[in-house]
């Protein structure tokens, strides 16, 4: 079996409960064909470079799973298909790469709060990248004169 990453998109404008089923439908196609999910993150609703399909926002989902090659063209048909996918791409993880995918699920409590769930919470949350606050000095400023 192959290691690949997957990232699709829903139209901004569903429900999250919307976003969330589609995601565990994915995630039985994948299984029906034999492939384990290795991580699945929610990455939330974000605006798209250029409209698809007249949508400006959209939600994002990224998947790493095993599965054996044959697996790929239900994958993409089901991408292809659904109208709750405005666009699905998968591409298979170099063996040399593998160590630098870190596998986890990104649980989030249903409050919507940012503080860790409970192992078994069902509710994917959105994945913010943590802002660097070092402050900046120039070098005119830290000069004398």
């Amino acid at each position: 079996m192959n290691i690949y990453e997957s990232i699709f998109i829903c139209p901004g404008d569903i429900s999250q409960e919307k976003v969330e089923s589609t995601l565990e439908k994915v995630k039985g196609v994948i299984t029906k064909s034999e492939g384990n999910i290795t991580s699945a993150e929610l990455w939330g609703r974000r605006r798209l470079s250029y409209p698809i399909k007249r949508h400006r926002d959209g939600f994002y989902v990224y998947l790493v799973f095993n599965a054996p090659p044959q697996s790929m063209s239900s994958l993409n048909h089901y991408y292809r298909v659904t109208d709750t996918v405005l666009r699905g791409l998968t591409i298979k993880v170099d063996p040399k790469n593998v160590d630098k995918i870190k596998p986890t699920v990104r649980l989030a409590p249903a409050d919507g709060s940012t503080a860790p769930a409970a192992p078994g919470s069902e509710t994917l949350a959105p994945v913010t990248a943590a802002s660097n606050s070092t402050p900046v000095t120039s070098p005119a400023t830290t000069e004398g004169k």
